[in-house]
């Protein structure tokens, strides 16, 4: 651009003319043009720097463990929530029993969906013994859905949502074969105030074979504390602040999510070696983070359960398809989409139905249930049918196939908002 001036005001007869043109674009009109160019090239390194993230690299992955085989050290997966140990129901009796329900532990069911939901339809109580460490009292307990995970997995979604990062239906194959466990009666004039309670035993009746206590759920989360690297850099509307957070360890490739759903966060980038924060305070600080991380296989680490995750395959179609957003609705697509998860490799797409009414009882749930969708109308809903068969080559996770197909219908689900999915197995 610049030789292309200068070789205009050599062209020029009238020097005088020339002087002053060349004054003009001299003090003006260059200064400008290149103070143009510089924000445009600022501005291009910024829009670049940005990733266009992939799916895969915020997948999730679970698994449940006995608090024996867990390992602390494990560098992939980490517990969802601390479990108590049995030193914390050393809580004094008669503070606690002003409740008419105190919850004690969480066990883990290895029952197909149906027969864990006709089991809580029962609400059984259960005998058994409750021990403090002065003597053992005759109790009743009771098996009810575990509150404290889905909690954590709708903060999980709020974060995402925070994030600018699209939600990806998380597997909660697991963890919905948890359960609580809670004392709902026994004789407290029995029992010294100074009594505390230490241990409990309990007959599961015909459900004992299928009961594991003492167990971790697993998932590749790390929660982390990071802080502003350098000073904020002052946004143009002179309110809110830049704060960078670079993960300096080039050998870290994992992905990150600021760990808040606060209101004053104004905006949340990716950026390819760490996070930008929009943000009114001018001064660094330190942030909450949420580390996910990739998995990586260990010849050391052995695990009774799967890993199982919501992770697609990373074909071309896609990654293309996730690119473009495309919702395309046809049969076809709905198969691909279905195919596009690991968790599918044993499963076949035998046909769907569209229909008003289904008079078998439901096989599947929505693992998105907290969800809120404040705009269509559900009543107006229609069901739509889709039928899969699923070949578990592990007998011993046969149990799971009902929890794995819910899993796809209620990613399916969010692709096709005005149906009611449901799944059968064939």
């Amino acid at each position: 651009m610049l030789d292309k001036i200068q070789k205009r005001i050599s062209e020029m007869d009238n020097l005088r003319d020339r002087a002053t043109l060349k004054e003009l674009l001299n003090d003006i009109l260059i200064p400008l043009y290149e103070h143009d160019n510089f924000m445009f090239e600022t501005l291009n390194k910024r829009i670049f720097d940005e990733i266009e993230y992939e799916d895969n690299d915020f997948s999730i992955y679970t698994t449940v463990v006995s608090k024996i085989d867990y390992d602390p050290l494990n560098y992939f997966l980490h517990p969802i929530i601390n479990n108590k140990t049995k030193e914390d129901l050393n809580t004094n009796i008669k503070e606690s029993l002003n409740k008419d329900k105190i919850k004690l532990d969480e066990v883990f069911l290895k029952l197909d969906y149906l027969k864990l939901n006709e089991l809580l339809r029962k609400d059984i109580s259960f005998s058994g013994k409750l021990i403090t460490d002065k003597n053992s009292y005759d109790a009743k307990f009771r098996l009810e859905k575990n509150k404290s995970f889905k909690e954590k997995i709708e903060n999980l979604y709020k974060v995402f949502i925070k994030n600018n990062i699209r939600w990806k239906t998380f597997n909660t194959t697991y963890l919905k074969k948890i359960l609580d466990i809670y004392l709902i009666d026994f004789d407290i004039k029995q029992i010294n105030y100074d009594e505390k309670i230490i241990d409990y035993q309990i007959d599961f009746l015909q459900y004992k074979e299928f009961i594991k206590v003492d167990i971790v759920p697993l998932w590749n989360i790390e929660n982390k504390k990071l802080s502003t690297t350098g000073f904020p850099m002052p946004c143009e509307d002179k309110i809110n602040y830049e704060h960078k957070i670079e993960i300096i360890d080039e050998d870290d490739k994992e992905s990150y999510l600021l760990n808040s759903i606060e209101n004053n966060i104004k905006n949340i980038r990716q950026t390819k070696n760490g996070l930008i924060i929009i943000v009114e305070e001018d001064q660094p600080k330190e942030w909450e983070v949420l580390r996910l991380i990739n998995k990586k296989e260990s010849k050391l680490d052995r695990y009774e359960y799967e890993i199982i995750s919501n992770k697609k395959d990373n074909s071309f179609i896609n990654r293309l398809n996730n690119y473009n957003n495309s919702n395309i609705k046809t049969k076809a697509e709905l198969k691909r989409l279905l195919n596009s998860f690991e968790l599918s490799k044993n499963m076949e797409f035998i046909g769907l139905n569209i229909a008003n009414e289904y008079d078998k009882e439901i096989q599947t749930y929505n693992m998105n249930d907290f969800i809120e969708d404040e705009i269509r109308e559900c009543e107006s809903n229609r069901l739509m049918i889709l039928k899969l068969k699923i070949n578990e080559e592990n007998k011993n996770l046969e149990f799971l196939k009902r929890d794995k197909l819910s899993f796809l219908i209620s990613e399916i689900q969010m692709y096709f908002p005005e149906y009611k999915c449901v799944g059968e197995l064939i």
